[in-house]
């Protein structure tokens, strides 16, 4: 399904590589294909009403016809003397603009019908988000003791023992004379 708007002036076309393009020239009639990545059908309307006004505020560029489909715009322009340049640079620029336009147009939309709960769930979780790749990385704490260490005195161990997360995976065996932490 495509949307027209205005009349197609008839004619044979002849094709102008991009190259021989440098102005247009007043009172010759051009027609472009531009081709897009799709247009939702509910918003064709406002890229042709877009493209038509755009076209004469930059350009002084009247249209005659512009036809919209799934894949491509075509346009059919009065010449009045503009740089092929600057309008081929422009169109792009146009598109884009009407492409960020929809995209917000739809988040309001989505956060117009959404419950506030559902909201703020959402600002919460991107809070989370956020904060989590920011914040600082949470490192366990380093045991007063390793497995492995030796004391001099039966207490020196037991007292280093009782300071482990987990003491009772723990005991003191004498080696060599000396008190060393040893795991159960």
């Amino acid at each position: 399904m495509s949307l027209e708007l205005g009349v197609r002036v008839k004619g044979t076309t002849e094709y102008i590589p991009r190259k021989m393009l440098k102005t247009s020239v007043k009172g010759s009639i051009y027609e472009m294909d531009i081709k897009t990545t799709g247009i939702p059908l509910d918003k064709r309307k406002d890229v042709a009403d877009l493209l038509v006004y755009e076209m004469w505020n930059k350009f002084h560029a009247r249209t005659h016809w512009v036809e919209i489909t799934d894949k491509v715009i075509k346009i059919q322009i009065t010449g009045s003397p503009f740089v092929w340049a600057a309008l081929l640079l422009f169109i792009p620029e146009i598109l884009t603009g009407l492409g960020i336009t929809v995209t917000l147009i739809a988040v309001l939309l989505l956060i117009g019908h959404a419950p506030v709960w559902v909201l703020v769930l959402g600002v919460i979780g991107v809070g989370l988000i956020i904060f989590g790749k920011f914040a600082p990385r949470i490192k366990p704490p380093a045991l007063p003791v390793a497995v492995g260490q030796t004391f001099d005195t039966p207490k020196e161990a037991e007292t280093a023992i009782s300071k482990m997360a987990r003491r009772f995976e723990y005991y003191a065996k004498v080696v060599s004379g000396k008190y060393q932490i040893t795991k159960r």
